[in-house]
């Protein structure tokens, strides 16, 4: 956290972490997708 606040000194952007060891249900691949609307 301390390195994270030094790249953004503002509003923090969201962020999310997921496991390396292994996929819900044997996924290959996790996407994570945001929208925003102004």
């Amino acid at each position: 956290n301390d390195v994270y606040v030094t790249y953004f000194p503002g509003p923090k952007p969201a962020r999310s972490a997921f496991a390396t060891a292994g996929l819900a249900f044997g996924g290959k691949v996790e996407v994570e997708c945001w929208a925003s609307v102004n």
